[in-house]
């Protein structure tokens, strides 16, 4: 084996590597998205909408929205992020 083809097997540990990081990120935020709804949606939806109202939602929703684009460019819709 050259240098070569142990630069592209150590490449490609490390991209299945953060393929399997990715996916245990979105699974724990699914997971608590999910378990929290029910809260979320007794206490914050019916309150008030104010300041701290919209940062919570922004904070909430931006970081899924994120996961989603970051896990969907790693893997699955390679084509889609080009």
């Amino acid at each position: 084996m050259s240098n070569n083809d142990i630069d592209l097997i150590s490449w490609g540990i490390k991209i299945f590597s953060y393929q399997l990081f990715l996916r245990a990120t979105a699974s724990l935020v699914i997971i608590n998205y999910i378990l929290t709804l029910p809260d979320e949606i007794k206490f914050v939806w019916k309150s008030t909408k104010g300041l701290s109202w919209w940062a919570f939602m922004l904070s909430r929703y931006y970081s899924i929205l994120v996961i989603i684009a970051t896990t969907s460019c790693a893997f699955p819709f390679p084509k889609l992020c080009q």
